[in-house]
């Protein structure tokens, strides 16, 4: 099993770290899964990092460079609830009005329209399927939506609970994030595992210990993780929200090596955009943390899909 994820800073050197959340692509407007408690004077500050890493000769460690692009924070808030045909829904900074209904799904209120649409189902049933002919078996959801678009063909893997308990592979006493997941989810013979969330995470990431010890403070007693095809990954708090999202871009290199005896690889440049939730209250609505740039300021530098699916 892979070491503990949160120790990985040493690794990159003074990169400045941060973390996670992605706007839906068709507007400026805040498009996260939101807990089921929401209340004026909410919000989340999140750090965000963009990261360059490139191979100079193969994917070999020591062939690679990671640079790091840009960093900026951003404050989301609840600023105020109303009441439109007998439901509450809470405005966000972002100026969109948001929801959640038991089965927690997060709907947007559309002014014009006058009607509600679903822009996050991501806790419906599971489905345990194969993933390209291979060993492993991937927990799809049923019938996700994502940033508003409904998915097809096991395009959203979830994993978890993790919960926060002794960590298998230290001998001192260090807590990670595990959770038991079924062996043949992760390609093992016949035996049930602990799995650190670690597992689950590519490199780059910039999430750090010190990012994960304020959990307890904000009440968080479990997570989630959410993962399309190592190009989307999604952490979320139930109880809190987003605590980590990294949306990764991938583009041929004219660099290409040889790893091992008999394996081409063309080795890729990839750009990474990872959000990590520096701090979170809930009902402050004094608070003086101020957002930075705005929100449709900092959409247009980020890395996304062209396609508008998800």
């Amino acid at each position: 099993m892979r070491s503990f994820v949160f120790y990985v800073i040493g690794l990159l050197g003074s990169v400045v770290i941060a973390p996670a959340v992605c706007p839906a692509e068709d507007s400026n407007r805040f498009s996260f899964p939101l807990p089921l408690s929401l209340a004026v004077g909410d919000h989340w500050t999140y750090s965000i990092v963009k990261t360059h890493l490139k191979y100079e000769d193969d994917l070999k460690q020591e062939g690679r460079i990671l640079d790091t692009l840009s960093t900026e924070t951003l404050t989301i808030r609840v600023v105020e609830h109303l009441q439109i045909e007998n439901r509450t829904y809470f405005e966000l900074s972002d100026g969109g009005l948001y929801r959640v209904d038991k089965a927690s799904r997060t709907l947007r209120y559309d002014t014009e329209a006058k009607s509600e649409k679903i822009v996050w189902d991501i806790w419906g049933p599971l489905k345990r399927n194969f993933y390209a002919g291979q060993h492993r078996r991937i927990p799809s959801i049923e019938e996700p939506v994502i940033d508003g678009y409904a998915c097809e063909y096991e395009c959203l893997a979830r994993y978890g609970p993790f919960v926060r308990r002794p960590h298998p592979d230290f001998e001192e006493e260090v807590d990670g994030w595990l959770a038991t997941i079924d062996a043949e989810i992760v390609g093992a013979d016949t035996i049930r595992a602990d799995w650190g969330i670690e597992n689950f995470l590519y490199f780059p990431y910039v999430w750090t210990y010190n990012d994960v010890i304020k959990f307890p403070e904000w009440g968080i007693t479990e997570l989630y993780l959410f993962e399309r095809r190592r190009i989307r990954t999604l952490v979320v708090a139930p109880n809190v929200g987003v605590v980590y999202y990294a949306f990764t871009s991938y583009s041929p290199s004219p660099r290409a090596g040889k790893v091992g005896r008999d394996y081409e690889h063309s080795p890729v440049d990839k750009e990474k955009t990872e959000w990590v939730l520096q701090d979170m209250q809930k009902g402050n609505p004094e608070s003086t943390v101020v957002e930075d740039i705005s929100f449709g300021a900092l959409k247009q530098r980020m890395t996304r899909s062209t396609s508008k699916a998800p």
